[in-house]
């Protein structure tokens, strides 16, 4: 995974017109906004060591994500390339069923997760209105799950994980507004496993991001 974002990196480099024949214009500003994460509604039946039903879990909600961070533009008459260093953070609230146990049913867990999220956008401006799109890594520093109270649970987070981003922006003096669609190529709670095996919720999560910045 780290191999092809890597390559998305590079490719991007060498597609970019040179520089000494353009008009380039750089720009460093920070940025903050809010993330919603859809999912649809799903559950993962968990099995013991002898593949007897032990647990129900149920993405009950994905609460809204925070991001901040710094951006950096790189414009070429109407073109632009944007990467952007974010520190994202959002947790879940997941019900979980013992199966054995009914008393134990309609429990609230819930799990914390901490990341860098590092977009590539690359767009044309027109005036103050923007159009970009561009690939987006997802570095993950820290989880924080009550799943880990439970019987044979282990959190395996990967260490990259790879996604998309488009959307549209809007420029008025130093003040920037985007609102993005991100798309993302792993299954949400990939990291999940119980006695050695592998869960997730069988659908990639996507996301809706709106974000403020400001320009230096």
């Amino acid at each position: 995974m780290r191999r092809v974002f890597i390559y998305i990196l590079v490719i991007a480099g060498f597609t970019l017109p040179p520089l000494y024949h353009l008009d380039a214009q750089v720009n460093i500003g920070i940025r903050a906004g809010l993330s919603t994460t859809q999912l649809e509604p799903q559950e993962i039946l968990i099995k013991d060591q002898n593949d007897l039903d032990l647990f129900l879990i149920r993405v009950k909600e994905i609460n809204y994500g925070v991001h901040i961070g710094l951006m950096f533009r790189l414009q070429m008459n109407s073109f632009f390339i944007q990467p952007e260093f974010l520190y994202n953070s959002h947790s879940v609230e997941y019900e979980f069923d013992e199966i054995q146990n009914p008393e134990f049913a309609g429990l609230n867990l819930s799990e914390r997760f901490q990341q860098i999220d590092i977009p590539l956008m690359m767009g044309f401006k027109f005036g103050f209105f923007r159009v970009n799109a561009g690939p987006v890594g997802h570095i993950n520093l820290n989880a924080v799950s009550d799943l880990t109270e439970t019987q044979g649970f282990r959190s395996k987070l990967e260490d990259l994980t790879l996604g998309y981003q488009a959307g549209i922006g809007f420029d008025i003096w130093n003040i920037h507004l985007d609102f993005r669609y991100e798309g993302n190529f792993n299954n949400y709670g990939e990291h999940i496993t119980f006695f050695g095996k592998d869960y997730d919720f069988s659908d990639t999560p996507t996301r809706l991001i709106a974000s403020l910045g400001f320009v230096f």
